[in-house]
């Protein structure tokens, strides 16, 4: 006997393409719908006379990064790291500070604290990293994320905004006279609660009138997904004048500058390798 084959009709084949493109619509609905990774950092204290990690003899960089690894964060998370801070402090301990580069995009909120002393011991450790996993696209561009952010920080401002050009992953924007500084947007990647990365945006806008500093988290979707005042929240020792005319000032917000009033722009920089596939994650 001979096995009929039962050849697909184009009616059949319109109903799997239309399956196949509901399962890509839900799983790309999935994938937006986690929210931002709000998980603590941990924190590991030495007791008085003993170490977390030691490597005798080896650079404070390189016992930080053995402790990651021994503590079972992957090759990929140590690559994805840069240090932003080496600095000698009491004791003879050096603080360290790592951040997050994934695909090219700082990984917001993501870093690594450490302290380590003279014989190579690390004896504090505050680990806030994510997993590495290639970024989600974004849907959205540059100028939404900064309407999106407008619309929550100042939801009565209908300000216009002109492109003004684009440096590296920050494009910045002319808003008019409601800014005492160009409103930027920076492409960051946006580490998820299901242990994923998406690309995302932290915007910045500083207004001239009331001084006050957003920086606004948009997701890849346009949804905004966290906002802090950071002119509430920042202060610094700083001369009014100049080092010749009067002591340092502690002030609250951004870094003041003569030239603007008292005011100055505060450099932002999120708190923020690529995977060998899509969608594929290592902590």
């Amino acid at each position: 006997m001979t096995e009929s084959t039962r050849v697909p009709t184009k009616t059949s084949r319109l109903l799997v393409l239309a399956a196949v493109g509901t399962a890509l619509a839900v799983a790309t609905t999935v994938a937006w719908s986690a929210g931002l990774d709000k998980r603590t950092a941990q924190i590991e204290r030495a007791l008085p006379g003993r170490a977390l990690f030691a490597l005798p003899a080896a650079a404070p960089t390189d016992v930080a990064r053995g402790y990651l690894r021994a503590r079972g964060r992957s090759e990929f998370v140590l690559a994805s790291l840069s240090v932003v801070r080496a600095a000698a402090g009491t004791n003879g301990l050096t603080h360290l500070r790592f951040e997050q580069d994934v695909d090219g995009l700082e990984v917001y909120g993501a870093y690594f604290k450490g302290a380590v002393n003279q014989r190579g011991e690390l004896v504090h450790a505050i680990d806030r990293l994510a997993g590495v996993s290639r970024p989600t696209p974004a849907r959205v561009d540059a100028a939404a994320a900064l309407q999106a952010a407008m619309a929550r920080v100042h939801p009565a401002e209908s300000a216009s905004f002109r492109r003004i050009g684009a440096v590296g992953n920050v494009t910045t924007f002319d808003g008019g006279a409601f800014f005492h500084g160009a409103p930027t947007v920076t492409a960051v990647a946006v580490p998820k609660d299901d242990g994923s990365l998406a690309r995302g945006w932290l915007v910045e806008t500083w207004t001239a009138r009331d001084n006050l500093l957003h920086h606004t988290l948009v997701d890849g979707d346009g949804s905004v997904l966290a906002v802090e005042k950071r002119t509430a929240n920042d202060s610094y020792n700083v001369f009014i004048e100049d080092p010749s005319k009067g002591p340092q000032t502690l002030v609250d917000g951004p870094t003041p500058d003569p030239s603007r009033g008292g005011r100055s722009r505060v450099s932002s920089r999120c708190f923020p390798p690529r995977a060998s596939g899509p969608g594929s994650s290592r902590a």
